[in-house]
């Protein structure tokens, strides 16, 4: 009797475990396809509440992030204890996630129409040492509910009894369940740690924290910038996706390099850097622009740091995008000039590139989205403009002009984000397109940089590019002179004639380092960046000084 139920269950773990046999995008439609189970029943359960665009997007942002990051969370802390297979592990986190739909129809069934109200525990550093040692305290209808309760306990029992199973030790499965109900505490309770952790940083005394300390930073109107949150309803779930984005971040990174070094290193060396910064600093100055139109939206606190990190993300994930996109259709160009690639060395296949660049598009657009629906359909935007520009059928890289001018209309982008962040009402009020026009000028006197170490792969391919239709040494001499009128026009579109013999100095530097005879490498992008970063500081001293 006893073989036949062990056999019986390793059938069930073996049929589990090996259930799963697809990648990265099977699992999102998996994971989705629970997470969408999960929202509809609420919704059918609760009733459809009266919200707004704001509130949805803040409702439905904040509950994928929260499961994805407890999922992730999980997936290690499994990995860690267990040893077992990564895809192993993943089936059977995707197997026991149908257990979140749960709670909502187990808090209707014992409370009929009484209201519930499922969030987070808030409390100080006594009330929570109570609450974990009773189960989320006496309150079964609000913070953790009772429905909730009945989850959590069924998962901890579920795996332990995993654990147990494998690895047939009494004392290890208490330590390891132990350490999963504080991962789950911890999760449940994380507006409250926020703000301990908060405290602790400003200084404050963390023992004085309390219900209403938690309450009034997450039960407030959102408020960054320009931008304000009245809509009670999604206080909480907006300020706490913020957090996510972030945290999740440092997650899938964790998840990556412990899935293989080799994949992860090869991902970070194909970054780009130069032009990471250079969209960064695009962002900066829209932001700054509409710091010195609108300097009483300016808010340096918490939340507005949030933001501006959230886009920062947004921004850097975007443009992995498009890199894998240039990488996939650029493959043989990379393999005459870039042989350094990771498909060209073979360290990742296409159809693991894909999955990642779909991994980047999905981080890029949710980022944005929590921040603002207008910041999302700007990053939707640069994403079109870079596919239609790499990829066929239209594959305008192909094509000089068109190349250039596209590339610098996305690359702007970043900087209409910077200043809509903060400008009033989140719009082009006052912007400056004398400055925009003179970026857009500078952009494409600067691009063809990046296309003179392929020359050979993009003559064999045909793509024209300024160094392939004019040569290198033409093509250095054209992009030093118009570097060197960017700087000067510079003088006269911000309207400074201060700025005048700092800009002659910061571009004669700039063409020299252009038009000198010693090859071009990778440096001159740090070099150039490093000049344009001085210069602005002399900007910032002659604005706003």
């Amino acid at each position: 009797m006893k073989i036949a139920i062990g056999n019986k269950i390793k059938e069930i773990f073996s049929g589990v475990e090996n259930n799963f046999k697809g990648g990265l995008l099977l699992w999102a439609v998996s994971f989705l396809s629970i997470i969408t189970v999960r929202l509809s029943g609420e919704v059918l359960i609760l009733g459809i509440p009266k919200q707004n665009t704001e509130e949805f997007v803040a409702f439905f942002v904040h509950t994928l992030l929260f499961f994805l990051m407890t999922y992730l969370v999980f997936l290690v802390y499994l990995r860690v204890f267990t040893k077992k297979e990564w895809l192993k592990l993943t089936s059977v986190l995707l197997w026991g996630f149908w257990l979140i739909i749960f709670p909502p129809i187990i808090d209707k069934i014992v409370f009929g129409g009484r209201k519930t109200w499922s969030f987070y525990v808030f409390d100080g550093i006594d009330g929570l040492i109570e609450k974990f040692f009773t189960f989320f305290g006496d309150n079964l209808m609000m913070g953790i509910t009772l429905g909730t309760r009945v989850m959590i306990f069924a998962v901890l029992v579920l795996l332990a009894f995993y654990y147990f199973y494998n690895k047939r030790s009494w004392i290890k499965t208490i330590f390891f369940l132990v350490g999963a109900y504080i991962i789950f505490f911890i999760l449940a309770s994380l507006p409250s740690f926020i703000v301990l952790i908060r405290e602790f940083f400003v200084g404050g005394n963390i023992f004085e924290v309390n219900y209403g300390d938690v309450a009034k930073i997450f039960l407030t109107p959102v408020d960054y910038f320009s931008y304000q949150n009245q809509h009670f309803n999604s206080f909480m779930a907006h300020k706490l996706a913020l957090f996510y984005i972030p945290i999740i971040i440092i997650q899938l990174l964790a998840v990556t390099w412990m899935l293989n070094k080799d994949k992860f290193l090869a991902l970070i060396k194909n970054i780009r850097f130069p032009q990471v910064f250079f969209n960064f600093g695009l962002f900066f100055i829209g932001l700054g622009l509409a710091v010195f139109y609108f300097p009483e939206n300016f808010d340096p606190g918490l939340f507005p740091a949030l933001a501006v990190l959230n886009l920062l993300i947004s921004i850097f994930f975007i443009w992995l995008f498009s890199v894998v996109v240039n990488d996939i259709y650029d493959i043989g160009i990379d393999k005459i000039t870039n042989q350094e690639r990771p498909l060209v060395k073979g360290v990742l296949e296409v159809w693991e590139y894909i999955q990642f660049g779909v991994m980047f598009l999905f981080i890029a657009l949710i980022g944005s989205l929590i921040v603002g629906v207008k910041f999302f359909l700007l990053i939707c935007v640069y994403a079109l403009i870079t596919w239609i520009y790499s990829s066929p059928p239209f594959r305008f890289k192909k094509f000089f002009p068109v190349a250039s001018i596209f590339s610098a209309f996305a690359s702007i982008i970043f900087l209409l984000m910077g200043y809509v962040l903060v400008s009033k009402n989140q719009e082009l009020v006052n912007f400056p397109w004398k400055v925009f026009w003179l970026l857009v000028f500078a952009y494409v006197a600067v691009i063809p940089i990046k296309d003179f170490k392929d020359i050979k792969g993009d003559r064999k391919q045909g793509i024209k590019t300024l160094p392939v239709l004019l040569g290198e040494n033409n093509t250095r001499l054209l992009m030093a002179v118009l570097v060197f009128l960017c700087y000067f026009l510079s003088v006269y579109v911000i309207n400074e004639p201060g700025l005048f013999w700092p800009a002659v100095v910061f571009g004669g530097v700039s063409f020299w380092k252009i038009a000198g005879g010693k090859k071009l490498s990778g440096l001159i992008n740090w070099w150039l960046l490093g000049l344009v970063f001085c210069y602005g500081l002399f900007v910032v001293y002659y604005i706003f000084f």
